[in-house]
């Protein structure tokens, strides 16, 4: 089953009602009661899909990827060669803290991120089988 109109590529504002209508195979009814599994199940649910958390290792290897953290450890590295021992710890410090609190910053956001996203549950009003209806923002198909 083809949604698309030749040269839409889902651009339905475009058209007139009645050709959106015609490409998306539905009428100003809505979708028929037995639409909705096959559609579903050629789209899958409406929903936004989840990145791939990154691992703890990662997440703390990207702290090091400033361009200030890098020169910072290039001093610490020339520091030791020097045998400027002091200056070096203080240094080593001072990177260490940075991406303790970098990767702290990470974390905490990531953790509001999800939470954020389990609060939301958008709702739809739709018109299916001639009636007026509200669904889950998930359960909407093309």
């Amino acid at each position: 089953m083809v949604f698309y109109m030749e040269g839409t590529k889902g651009q339905y504002y475009k058209l007139s009602p009645e050709a959106a209508l015609a490409d998306l195979q539905t009428s100003f009814d809505g979708l028929k009661k037995d639409d909705i599994p096959m559609r579903e199940k050629i789209y899958g649910k409406n929903i936004l899909v989840g990145l791939k958390k990154d691992s703890f290792f990662l997440k703390l290897l990207r702290q090091f990827k400033d361009i200030f953290i890098i020169l910072l450890i290039v001093s610490d590295v020339i520091s030791l060669y020097l045998q400027d021992f002091r200056g070096a710890t203080i240094l080593t410090f001072i990177i260490l803290i940075n991406a303790i609190i970098g990767y702290v910053q990470e974390a905490k956001a990531e953790r509001i991120m999800e939470s954020l996203k389990k609060m939301l549950h958008p709702n739809a009003k739709v018109k299916r089988n001639g009636v007026m209806i509200e669904i889950l923002g998930e359960e909407l198909v093309p």
